[in-house]
């Protein structure tokens, strides 16, 4: 099956391209690899399938399935890539977290409330290099980082009470 604008299709030839990473120099989520690029389907409902590279004749055609880690891979299609730059470590942020920690968060719209009514932490992705997948996450860890520091939180939180997006 084949997901395409938020619908699945079942497409027999398209599935028996197996996947291999591409690489063209692309950073998860800086240069957004689209899968609807090579992936399109037309005003009569065909689906058109275009190689994602160069594939010599009589060899076996692979494609990249995007910017995701291995979570998807093995939701969605089955198996677990034996090489993928993409992948990451999802860290689980939800812990503990001082009264005035949770309140910069919150303030900062950094967790939000959830549909059951707790608070929904962000899960961010840690690449193989030790680097965050999202440079969205940062202000998350930057004000985690200012846990212990009693005088820099009272210094964040007059500068979002006043509206010093300086700070």
């Amino acid at each position: 099956a084949m997901v395409l604008n938020g619908k699945k299709y079942l497409t027999p030839l398209p599935d028996m391209a197996n996947y291999a990473p591409r690489y063209d120099g692309r950073k998860f989520g800086e240069q957004s690899f689209s899968f609807n690029l090579y992936h399109q389907r037309n005003s009569r409902g065909d689906i058109h399938v275009m190689a994602d590279r160069m594939t010599l004749q009589g060899s076996q055609v692979f494609e990249d399935y995007g910017d995701v880690d291995n979570t998807l891979y093995l939701e969605a299609f089955g198996f677990i890539p034996h090489e993928n730059p993409f992948n990451c470590a999802v860290l689980n942020t939800e812990m503990a977290y001082s009264d005035k920690t949770m309140y910069l968060l919150r303030r900062l719209q950094l967790v939000q409330k959830s549909e059951d009514g707790g608070l929904s932490f962000p899960e961010p992705c840690v690449l193989r290099d030790g680097t965050l997948a999202h440079t969205s996450f940062r202000p998350f860890f930057s004000v985690i980082g200012l846990s212990g520091d009693e005088v820099m939180q009272q210094a964040c939180n007059s500068a979002i009470e006043s509206g010093d997006d300086e700070f």
